[in-house]
């Protein structure tokens, strides 16, 4: 019996099923990106995963099945000890599965794992103890392995010990409850106790008065950013569930004393608002050289593994420039990544670490005397006529970053030297811990539009056109650009609520990583990077001598495409460029798991990353209000410098008044009569004049 049959079974029972990873218990997150939560009964849905990976395990989603399952994993050593426990603790015969369980990992005692399945579901429990025994009951967020599957520790399929018909599930099982202890919370790594801890913050939490779609959100967030190493996610969400039976507490009255009373917050509470932050899908990156980054540089150190991962992904874009690319237009290795988090929290540490990885020798691989990939404008500049490696700039205007690019001129009689020269096309890479000075550029009236119009080109691809005015000619230029900085939450909406740069696509280019957390550790651990320099480094370097061109197979191509026609995200926030970014993180995937093509899987953990970023622009939308005000001032200051002085009817309508709103339009008037920049005449028939008055320079 196969695999593939043992999921039909299931669903024929009306069971709902999903793939994990063969001989484990972990979702298969390039089939089942939001694990248990994308479980099925269609068989179609089921056929199509098993096609994919026939060896999958299969797992059984308790609650959308309608199950309860008490699975007790201590306390028999036999299938004889296991019939006499589920009678002594009044347990009625129902269908069981043996979990395949033969050794207590912990002192290697024979034990005899069961599973008891009975109809209708509850939430789940934690640790219970039943005569004599003791284990879980899955439920509402949890999931229990088929029989068939592999069990991950002995090898040994777990197998049906009692076939039959499935019993109402019993009052004594009804009836456990999960015994805690709190813990006390000090916003630090979790290394130790991390289903305990979390399950303490959850009930915190539950008491302030979150929501269970809330908890489940913050649990994961709490998991991914300060667990060491983080929980499964189906673990946390488990968590979560048996938490959220608990109802809310009412709250109780506030005094009043003369003034409004102040409502202390845990360090652990969401904000108040924008509660549920989008998850990082972090585990898209397991068992991936990213990933193993982003677990040594977090370790220890309160930066979240997310920075680390899309820093380096980052680095790595810039300097392989073109030699990992897809045939489908706009694909490559590049990246324009942007971490958006409060001061002090790591958009600095995630560049160090990364440059670290680079910056130091590494065996076997330092050649012309250099001992790295990244460069500063300070070096020596021999990377521009090698294969690999990108220079780092921080451009104020297109012209200025075509200068950046240009060989130095030659004095009388010099002979040019060809390591001055680009050849391949230059690499190049802005990395800023804080990269607000280059977005406020954008705001230059006479160079601002200029970058922009450049950057938004250069994502998509190698070469841009600088903007001609009345003092320069046009000037173009060929380049591989890669973007990486970092911006608080205030600088980012102090920004872009002041550009336009929601219309000029700018913003749909950003790959947005970000974090509200504030914690710090006193000091930072530097991990060692030996060992993983060794096995990765080498295959960076042999992108010098040939280029890998990975294009998607017809399963990935088809499954983007049912993807992208069906994701929705809020109105006003666009879906542009979301199929680019996830074919861009797809292509890294394929990359490193050493993939002759974009497979499916890769396409789903680039999905994944894509459907996280789509959030993410919703989350950090500038307040839009703010945003068409500003538009409306830009569009007034450019018709007034041209016309100088002309009636507010005349106005409004040469700056399109009705598309910005009215009352932004006024307001946006109104500020910069404020300012002093402009004034408005009243004429005795009422007729309103506008006019610029003089400005200095």
């Amino acid at each position: 019996m196969t695999l593939l049959d043992v999921a039909l079974d299931c669903i024929r029972r009306g069971w709902y099923v999903f793939p994990c990873i063969p001989h484990s218990k972990q979702p298969l997150g390039a089939l089942v990106p939001h694990g248990w939560q994308d479980a099925s009964s269609d068989e179609a849905t089921v056929r199509r995963w098993w096609a994919a990976k026939p060896d999958a395990n299969v797992a059984i989603a308790c609650g959308p099945s309608g199950l309860s399952v008490v699975d007790c994993d201590h306390g028999s050593a036999t299938e004889a000890d296991a019939r006499a426990w589920m009678e002594r603790a009044g347990l009625p015969k129902t269908y069981t599965v043996h979990t395949g369980r033969r050794v207590n990992p912990k002192d290697g005692t024979l034990e005899y794992g069961v599973q008891l399945y009975y109809s209708e579901s509850m939430p789940s429990v934690g640790e219970f103890s039943l005569g004599g025994g003791t284990g879980q009951i899955k439920s509402l967020g949890g999931y229990v392995m088929a029989a068939g599957s592999i069990h991950p520790d002995s090898g040994e399929a777990y197998e049906v010990m009692i076939g039959g018909h499935i019993a109402p599930l019993p009052d004594v099982v009804r009836s456990l409850k999960t015994e805690r202890k709190p813990v006390e919370d000090d916003g630090q790594p979790i290394t130790e106790n991390r289903n305990i801890r979390l399950t303490s913050i959850a009930g915190k939490l539950r008491n302030a008065g979150l929501s269970a779609e809330l908890l489940e959100t913050t649990l994961l967030q709490i998991n991914e950013e300060r667990c060491d190493p983080p929980l499964e996610e189906e673990e946390v969400q488990r968590i979560a569930a048996s938490v959220s039976r608990y109802a809310i507490p009412a709250p109780e009255p506030m005094a009043v004393i003369g003034k409004s009373a102040e409502v202390d917050t845990s360090k652990d509470a969401p904000p108040p608002e924008k509660q549920a932050r989008p998850v990082y899908p972090i585990d898209v990156w397991k068992d991936t050289a990213y990933g193993e980054f982003g677990s040594l540089c977090s370790k220890g150190n309160l930066v979240p593994p997310k920075f680390f991962i899309e820093s380096f992904r980052t680095v790595i874009g810039a300097i392989v420039g073109d030699r990992l690319r897809s045939d489908i237009h706009g694909v490559h290795a590049r990246a324009f990544t942007i971490r958006i988090a409060p001061q002090g929290t790591g958009k600095g540490t995630s560049d160090d670490f990364t440059r670290s990885f680079f910056l130091q020798e590494w065996d076997g691989l330092v050649r012309s005397g250099e001992a790295s990939l990244i460069w500063s404008k300070s070096s020596e500049h021999h990377w521009k006529s090698r294969g690999l490696g990108a220079w780092l700039v921080t451009p104020a205007s297109a012209p200025g970053l075509l200068k950046a690019i240009t060989p130095k001129p030659l004095k009388k009689n010099e002979t040019p030297n060809p390591l001055d020269e680009w050849r391949p096309m230059p690499r190049v890479m802005t990395m800023a811990e804080e990269v607000r000075q280059v977005f406020a550029n954008f705001q230059n009236e006479s160079t601002g539009a200029g970058l922009e119009s450049v950057l938004c080109e250069l994502y998509d691809r190698d070469s841009f056109t600088a903007t001609a005015t009345k003092d320069r000619a046009p000037e173009s230029g060929e380049l591989m650009y890669s973007l990486l900085g970092g911006i608080t939450p205030e600088g980012w909406v102090g920004v872009f609520s002041k550009t336009g740069s929601t219309e000029s696509g700018f913003l749909s280019r950003l790959n947005i990583v970000g974090t509200e957390r504030t914690g710090t550790v006193p000091t930072l651990i530097k991990p060692d990077f030996t060992s993983l320099r060794r096995r990765f480094l080498p295959m960076v370097a042999a992108l010098e001598h040939k280029e890998v061109v990975l294009n998607p197979s017809e399963e990935a191509i088809a499954r983007m495409g049912e993807w992208f026609n069906s994701f929705r995200l809020a109105d006003g926030v666009p879906k542009a460029r979301l199929n680019i970014h996830a074919w861009r993180t797809a292509l890294h995937l394929a990359w490193l798991k050493g993939h002759s093509r974009i497979e499916l899987e890769d396409t789903e953990g680039g999905i994944r990353c894509a459907e996280y970023l789509g959030k993410m622009r919703e989350w950090y939308a500038p307040p839009e209000g703010e945003t068409r005000a500003a538009r409306a001032e830009a569009a007034i200051r450019k018709v007034m410098r041209s016309r100088v002085r002309v009636t507010v009817r005349e106005l409004k309508a040469a700056t399109n008044s009705k598309k910005i709103s009215v009352s932004d339009w006024d307001k946006a008037l109104a500020s910069l009569v404020k300012a002093g920049e402009m004034r408005i005449d009243v004429s005795k028939t009422g007729k309103k004049t506008v006019i610029l008055l003089k400005q200095e320079d």
